[in-house]
């Protein structure tokens, strides 16, 4: 998975929604600008059935920012 739409869609949008409890256009925002709340990684590293994830698809503290 190279994208935060990969990741997203291989986790299924519906289940992504209800397990952080966040609507579609959160989902939206968060492809629309490529990166995924550091929060949902360890949720969506089990819902993808991934040991890990590309790192900088998420918005950890001290990657990326300026």
């Amino acid at each position: 998975m190279k994208t935060a739409h990969d990741i997203i869609e291989r986790a299924g949008r519906e289940a992504v929604m209800e397990r952080f409890k966040v609507k579609t256009r959160v989902i939206q925002h968060h492809l629309a600008n490529g990166r995924l709340p550091a929060e949902w990684y360890a949720g969506l590293c089990d819902m993808t059935g991934q040991v890990s994830l590309p790192l900088s698809l998420f918005n950890f503290k001290g990657m990326g920012d300026t």
